[in-house]
Formats: structure tokens, sequence, C-alpha cells
């Protein structure tokens, strides 16, 4: 059973995963296999200067709190189901059949490895833990994997005991260590060539987090926290009356999860702590994220909350109205959500004034190939509304989000100032000159 299945149980609802699947192409979190198929998803990067993000989707960013800011990109070929940033110059991302990759200021195009086999039933690539930009693995939900070395992904190959229905989550601690779970092998764990299966004590878990070979947390829908030590998995234990959604542990000794009506708790080397949360935060929430024992980050439908290493925040806004989906940290200052309407929102501590803060000449594009390079607002007030005056490359146009796509048919430097108006009332508007060059 996926995640959508287990929260519409949860609910109430009759939802399948095929039903929603052919509505909204669902996904996974950071290091979940269940997502909010009925909700929709996006999944957004920021860099290391704290305000590039990025999304794959078709609606406008609307964010609430000043400490969120969004951009918005067109993606060309569905939604991302899931992504793994090891570090802010390197992700990942999978969106049903293809890889994304992120390099630190520009995203790659896609790369189809989950083919299409007439053989085997219909599947979805929508697992990917990456532990540096040199190693991923990626998993469909048939339970076929694809390996990343830095810069190829292998060929789809079948776990052992596949194909298997609704396989995931996966968790790689290094390139010698992962995780995988679910389908009747129940846990399987990789060395770096092979897959060796073992039995895990909980059923229908929907996420795991390993930050190492000896220790890793697996959570299930019945509210089961299970362990593993390096050989053995410990458990199911009852930690939770209500179904655990999300789980990230940024050591061995302390894990943060999350359930199905945003009670948030916490693990210390022995024992979890009781779920708490405000009222606000407790309605629907899904994803939590450590960078460390000292930050977390979790997001209920609408809002948000952070772990300073002894308590929870007040649950603040993020969006006003559209469902979140999918959250990963990286860092206390490298957190990235989206929402189910393809809203782009990137967590930025430090804040920033309002202004575009690409860097100027923007990245070079190559003559032929495609290009795809979203402009960067911050401050002010979310979504923002991008115009050009003067001309692009010939093959590249604007959009009003600020997206600068297509492919490149005339190398040469070329000269243009956009100007960036936010939402906010009253209107704030700056302009900024950019130069790009085309080459090859």
């Amino acid at each position: 059973m996926n995640r959508s299945s287990v929260l519409a149980l949860w609910q109430g609802f009759s939802h399948t995963r095929s039903v929603a699947a052919k509505a909204s192409q669902p996904g996974r979190g950071t290091s979940s296999w269940l997502r909010h198929a009925a909700l929709g998803l996006v999944t957004v990067v920021l860099t290391s200067s704290l305000t590039f993000l990025v999304v794959w989707g078709s609606q406008t960013p609307a964010a609430a709190s000043p400490l969120w800011s969004s951009t918005h990109i067109e993606f060309h070929g569905g939604v991302i189901a899931n992504l793994s940033c090891p570090s802010p110059s390197f992700c990942a991302a999978v969106d049903g059949r293809n890889v994304i990759q992120f390099n630190g200021s520009t995203w790659s195009a896609p790369d189809l490895v989950d083919i299409i086999v007439s053989s085997r039933p219909p599947n979805e690539l929508d697992a990917v833990s990456c532990t540096s930009s040199s190693f991923c693995v990626a998993i469909d939900t048939l339970g076929a994997y694809t390996v990343y070395n830095g810069s190829t992904w292998t060929q789809m190959t079948t776990l052992p005991g596949g194909p298997e229905p609704e396989v995931g989550p996966v968790s790689c601690a290094s390139p010698t260590f992962c995780v995988v779970l679910g389908g009747s092998t129940g846990a399987l764990t990789f060395n770096g060539s092979t897959w060796t299966p073992s039995s895990i004590g909980g059923s229908l878990v929907d996420s795991v987090s390993c930050p190492s070979s000896s220790f890793c947390m697996a959570v299930d829908y019945f509210g089961h926290a299970m362990s593993y030590n390096g050989s053995t998995w410990t458990g199911p234990t009852l930690v939770d009356s209500t179904p655990l959604t999300q789980v990230s542990c940024p050591t061995t000794s302390f894990c943060a999860a999350i359930d199905a009506k945003g009670g948030t708790l916490t693990y210390h080397g022995s024992a979890w702590s009781t779920p708490t949360g405000s009222e606000a935060a407790r309605k629907s929430s899904f994803d939590v994220s450590c960078s460390s024992p000292s930050f977390c980050l979790a997001t209920s439908v609408t809002s948000f909350s952070t772990y300073d290493g002894s308590t929870w925040s007040t649950p603040t806004q993020i969006v006003r109205k559209d469902s979140l989906t999918a959250l990963s940290c990286a860092s206390s200052s490298f957190c990235v959500a989206g929402d189910r309407k393809g809203d782009a929102l990137a967590y930025n501590s430090m804040a920033c004034g309002f202004s575009i803060t690409n860097s100027n000449p923007l990245p070079n594009a190559i003559l032929g190939n495609p290009y795809f390079v979203p402009l960067r607002g911050c401050g002010g007030t979310a979504p923002y509304k991008f115009t050009k005056v003067g001309k692009l490359p010939l093959g590249l146009r604007m959009s009003a989000s600020g997206l600068i796509s297509g492919v490149v048919r005339r190398s040469g430097i070329y000269s243009f100032s956009v100007t960036m108006r936010d939402t906010g009332v009253p209107q704030s508007s700056l302009g900024r000159s950019f130069q790009l060059s085309v080459v090859g």
C-alpha cells in the first residue's frame, strides 16, 4: 500500500493509487516511498546562495512567510516524484521515468532511465537516495533499481525477489550501504554490488532513514518504529497511535518523525518522545527533514515548524491555500518544499531583501542545446512577475515566472534588462541588466 492509500484510509476516503496516479503522478519525500498522490507533487532545490529553487509544474507560486521565497519553471515530461540533495551543489530528482540532476546552478535535461518494458506491468521510478555527487540509487515501484556513478546511470535491474508491487522506500548511508524496504522481501541491504534480503517486523512501511551502515530507523502506517543495528532489525515498537508518515535521522542517536495528524516525535538514542504539535500543525502533516540533531523542519498542509534541539516552534504559514507535499533539508539554511499546484518554496533562515539574485552574466548557452535557467526572486511578496526589455538569443524565451528556456539557434553575446514585480500591496518592482553568451 502506498502513502496516498494510507492517508486515504486514515481520512476515510477510498482513493486508490491507480486512480490517484492517473490524476497527479505521485511521488515520495526525501526518504519516503509514500507520497500524496491525490494532492500532486513538486520538488524544489536551493543553491548555496540560499536563494535558488526550482520546481517542475505549471502554477504560480505563493509563499506567505518572509522566510520562504519562490520561483517556478515548467518541466517538459511530468512532475518530480522524489529528490535527494546530499549537498547544495548536487541533487538528483526522479519523475516516474526520468532522472534530472542539479549541479549547484542549473538542472540537466531529463535523462530517461526507467524504460517501459512490455513484459513488465506499469511502474514508476519514484525513489532516489544520494550520498554524494558520485553515488545515487533510484528505485521504481516494481523493485527495479539503477545506480549513478558520477557520470551515468546504470540500466534498470530487478531487485532480488522482484518484480514486486510497491517497493520502497530507499536510504543510502554510503556507496557500500543502502536499504530498500517493501515487497515480500521485507528489507534489502546493498553492499556496493549485491542486495541481501532480511526480515523486518513492521508492515506498510512509510519511510526509512540510514545515517550509517550500523543504524537505520523505519516507521510504518500502524505507528511503529523499527531499528537496524547493522545486522538485524528490532521491533516493531509502538511509538504513536497515529500512522507515521516520515522519519529523518541525521545521526545514529537522533531521529525525528511525523505522523498523519502532524504530531512530531523525536528519538534520542534509546526511546521515542510522546508526539506533540499544536492544533494548527496537527490537521494533516506529512514531512520532516533534519540536517542535524539541532535542526529539523516539519511541514503541515500549509505551515512549517522548526526544531532547535529541544523544542518545536509555533507553526507558521508558508502557503495560503495549497497543500505542501515535499520537503528536504541539507542544512539549517538549506530546505526546500513544494505544494500540490507546482509551487516552489525555499526556506532561507537569513532572509533577503527584495532582489533578483541571479549572478550576471547568466550561465552560457550552448548552440543547439536545450537551455533552462530560472530567474530567482527573493524578498517582497511572492509570486513574482518578470518582464524583459531587449532580445534574447534566437530560440529562447522568458516566461512571466522568469524561466528562460528553449533551444538556442544563433551564437553571440546578448544583453537585455529584466523587471521583477511582486504581489505586495503596495507593489514593489526593480530592474536588472543581464548578459548571456551563446557558445559552440
